[in-house]
């Protein structure tokens, strides 16, 4: 599977100021079949030197709250500098602030420090295989506080049918349901959605929120 993404082994760089819980945490990730940590740092600056003379990772997993250098900055120095290199945040914080700008930083998926190791492990793979890993109801609270106060302006990228279709996904609705809201076919919300996924090069609705995120298009 992973020789078709062009992945035989995923490099993690774990970050975390916490030793003890960094150290048992890539040990469980080693365990893992296709998994291998080659960066353990305790901070932003640490890691980006690490980045700099070592073995480059595919994936960097990282707590929000560091000293030196907050995640928020580390993300978006590595967005900048090495593109090619997915974020995962790993973090006690929950909020939709939080989660809203880990994405704008440009996180690539989200979990609670809380979480079990299995959706850890999920989130690797789902980061690696699609691009991303948030769950809906990380992303449709996301969306749905902005839909609330108003604050989801067009910008040029998209129309105002597709706008519509975004504020919508931001709901519980089915895609029937969007379709009926929308008066037009299911078969007419197909194709703004399969538009919208060609054109962002996404594969999934948390994949089509995360960007207009990301990119600003919803802000």
């Amino acid at each position: 599977m992973f020789h078709k993404l062009g992945y035989s082994l995923i490099k993690i760089a774990f970050v975390d100021d916490h030793k003890m819980f960094r150290h048992s945490v890539c040990q469980i990730i080693n365990s893992w079949e296709n998994c291998k940590v080659v960066i353990e740092s305790s901070n932003g600056n640490q890691l980006l030197k690490e980045i700099e003379i070592g073995d480059r990772p595919d994936l960097v997993i990282s707590d929000l709250r560091m000293p030196e250098m907050n995640g928020f900055e580390m993300i978006n120095e590595i967005s900048v500098r090495y593109p090619k290199i997915k974020i995962l945040v790993c973090t006690m914080f929950d909020s939709t602030e939080t989660i809203l700008q880990s994405i704008k930083c440009g996180a690539h998926g989200y979990i609670k420090k809380c979480s079990d190791l299995p959706q850890l492990k999920t989130a690797i793979f789902e980061i690696i295989q699609s691009g991303f890993y948030f769950s809906e109801l990380e992303t449709s609270r996301v969306l749905k506080n902005f839909v609330n106060s108003g604050e989801i302006p067009i910008k040029n990228e998209i129309n105002e049918e597709e706008y519509i279709f975004l504020k919508l996904l931001a709901t519980d609705l089915t895609y029937k349901e969007i379709a009926d809201k929308m008066k037009a076919t299911i078969r007419h919300i197909e194709y703004i959605r399969s538009n919208l996924f060609s054109r962002f090069e996404v594969k999934s609705k948390i994949g089509l929120v995360v960007y207009a995120l990301e990119k600003g298009l919803i802000v």
